[in-house]
């Protein structure tokens, strides 16, 4: 059995109080969870879930109308993370900040958010897996249409999508 003793908190990666300043930088006011993972090119991708901009109203999610973009990808050539993670640049719009990364059905009727789960590059080619949410239930419990898998060829800043349909599932972080 594994046992964690304790961690330290290196530093804070996202807002405008972090070592990246993502804020003013990229829009980033606020995100949900993070994965991170060796790109194969001598950097550090970071993919959040949820993101939002200016508008943000300081906790929590909220509201739709503050910049919101269901995933982000910010790209880190500092390897040395024992320093922190210090992002050189994003998957950009085309005002510079954030845009989103993998796209969604934005009426909400069928799809409530697009949140990545994990990174994996091989061969050069960066993977991201990552879920559709149908609705959320009680805390800590979502319901999903679908399991998906996407690609980049170039270091994150443009992907294709490959989606397999799982039928739809309860889900939760366990």
């Amino acid at each position: 059995m594994v046992r964690v003793i304790g961690a330290t908190r290196l530093t804070r990666i996202t807002g405008e109080d972090s070592c990246n300043r993502t804020a003013s930088r990229f829009g980033i006011h606020a995100t949900d969870l993070g994965i991170m993972w060796d790109d194969g090119r001598g950097g550090v991708l970071a993919a959040f879930g949820d993101t939002y901009g200016d508008g943000w109203g300081g906790h929590g999610a909220g509201p739709k109308s503050a910049d919101w973009r269901y995933n982000v990808i910010a790209r880190s050539t500092n390897t040395d993370l024992d320093a922190g993670l210090k992002f050189d640049s994003v998957l950009s719009r085309e005002d510079g900040m954030a845009g989103q990364a993998l796209p969604g059905d934005r009426t909400g009727t069928r799809e409530h958010t697009v949140i990545p789960t994990a990174g994996i590059a091989i061969g050069g080619r960066n993977y991201l897996h990552y879920m559709s949410v149908r609705r959320w239930g009680m805390p800590g419990v979502w319901h999903t249409n679908y399991g998906a898998l996407a690609y980049s060829d170039d270091g994150g800043r443009r992907g294709r999508s490959r989606r397999r349909r799982s039928g739809g599932t309860r889900g939760s972080p366990g």
